[in-house]
């Protein structure tokens, strides 16, 4: 028997997705379960509890809502285009590995960049079913105010009003097999973006980063090269983007920000290339000579106060919110990390958060931190109780991410 599964974006709209829900109940096609993804927008969070409550009503259906850590799609601080095709991807997956399960997206719910993103989403991961919904201007224009949790509502229910809907199935071509074998390194980067599902390569690149910044902070025993390294590297790195290059003044300035960018990228390479012994500081102390070479007085001292000290809470909420777009952490889950992120792992308290993101999680990641012991309560493993625990997550994230194949 076929079990059918309903993946869509939500917007403000809940009659979107419950629409196309009671569309293909009229067409005999009795959905099972129904999953949302949309962003962390109050008035999306609103429309799901229209939802939850409208499908705890109707029998024989399951309903859950999720999120990425991200208000919208597009903006200045993120662009979480390709972590919501992922996250869509990722329901697509699993619902695939279930024999016998026909995966229908629709893409009427949320805004039209979602629709093309959950489209994306249908061709890259093979998708079985593609829609729209089309509803009457009257239901279109009404349908945020006037939808309720009532299944004879027309508002989230539409098929209660012949000629006011029509469910509309859309072609695509399943490009799924065809990705998994495309050559090229331009053509992996791009599509990278969105593709594994869950936890996208470009997501995982910048948790690597937001790690190795963490650390920096975290640790004392820095070595004044490798301290010297991180001061010229982020004052370089703002100078590139606060300094106009047609500017007379501060040309030359920017040029030689350049200069170093370019020597610290390869100067990173060679280090990470050898072991972290005395090469590796040896290295550092030369990429710091040339950098005070490279440099006038005058431009170290704008360095220096281009590069305030990094802020170390503000780092580890972000590679929080990029977890929580890839499945691996609640919105509540993250608040309560970010309270206990520089306890020891071992007090209670961050034992009690630690465990509940490992009950949460939906890609796997805390469940790796837990003992396989199915006669007690799963606790975490935990070997040292002296690091803190955002530095705990973060490096146990790095080797995560390394057995996983997601990152080399």
């Amino acid at each position: 028997m076929t079990r059918h599964v309903l993946i869509s974006p939500l917007g403000f709209a809940a009659g979107a997705v419950s629409g196309v829900y009671f569309a293909l109940r009229e067409q005999g096609i009795g959905v099972e379960q129904v999953i949302t993804v949309g962003t962390d927008h109050p008035g999306v969070r609103d429309a799901a509890r229209v939802l939850i409550d409208l499908f705890r009503k109707v029998e024989g259906v399951s309903y859950e809502a999720k999120y990425i850590a991200a208000e919208d799609l597009w903006g200045a601080v993120v662009d979480a285009s390709g972590p919501f095709a992922a996250r869509m991807g990722l329901y697509v997956d699993r619902a695939r590995s279930l024999d016998g399960t026909c995966v229908h997206i629709a893409v009427t719910g949320g805004r039209s960049g979602m629709g093309a993103l959950a489209a994306l989403a249908a061709q890259i991961y093979g998708a079985d079913k593609l829609y729209h919904l089309w509803v009457s201007p009257e239901i279109e224009r009404e349908g945020i105010a006037r939808a309720r949790p009532d299944v004879s509502n027309p508002y989230v229910n539409p098929t209660l009003r012949p000629g006011e809907w029509e469910l509309v199935e859309l072609p695509f071509i399943n490009l799924r097999s065809e990705l998994q074998h495309l050559a090229g390194l331009e053509f992996k980067q791009k599509v990278s973006h969105y593709f594994p599902a869950g936890l996208p390569t470009y997501s995982a690149a910048l948790l690597l980063h937001l790690g190795a910044e963490w650390r920096a902070v975290q640790d004392v025993a820095l070595s004044a090269a490798e301290q010297a390294w991180l001061r010229y590297e982020r004052g370089a790195r703002k100078l590139i983007q606060r300094v106009p290059l047609d500017n007379p003044d501060f040309g030359m300035v920017r040029v030689h920000a350049e200069l170093l960018m370019e020597n610290l990228a390869r100067a990173r390479v060679l280090g990470d290339d050898v072991p972290r012994a005395a090469r590796r500081e040896e290295i550092l102390g030369e990429l710091d000579g040339l950098a005070r070479k490279t440099l006038d007085q005058s431009f170290e001292a704008i360095c220096k106060t281009a590069a305030p000290d990094l802020d170390p809470t503000a780092i580890f909420r972000q590679a929080l919110a990029l977890m929580q777009t890839a499945g691996m952490l609640s919105r509540d889950d993250v608040d309560a990390l970010l309270k206990v992120a520089t306890q020891p792992v071992g007090s209670g308290r961050a034992q009690r958060a630690l465990q509940r993101a490992a009950e949460n999680d939906e890609m796997g990641y805390f469940g790796s931190l837990t003992k396989k012991d199915k006669a007690k309560p799963a606790p975490l493993e935990i070997t040292t109780v002296s690091v803190s625990v955002a530095t705990f997550i973060l490096n146990g994230l790095e080797l995560w991410l390394k057995v996983k194949g997601i990152i080399s």
